[in-house]
């Protein structure tokens, strides 16, 4: 069975969620996770998977959006 898009959609959002909802010290909704993301321009990756990272780039490029999303969080608190 390949791997399609539409399933990485849905496993990213589900570990979106799921991570951002069992932080310590940092609680919010789904709908808030959402929101996050959409600020650092995540859905542009997925409605366009080519502009994801290669392989050899994707944990430096995860790094970067991790301290994005933090930063976004931290101006809500």
């Amino acid at each position: 069975m390949p791997y399609l898009i539409e399933e990485h959609k849905h496993r990213y959002a589900s570990w979106s969620a799921s991570r951002a909802s069992s932080v310590k010290g940092c609680r919010f909704t789904v709908l808030q996770g959402k929101m996050l993301l959409e600020k650092i321009d995540m859905l542009a990756l997925v409605n366009d998977p080519d502009k994801l990272p290669t392989s050899n780039k994707m944990d430096e490029k995860h790094n970067e959006w991790r301290l994005s999303i933090i930063s976004e969080a931290k101006k809500w608190a």
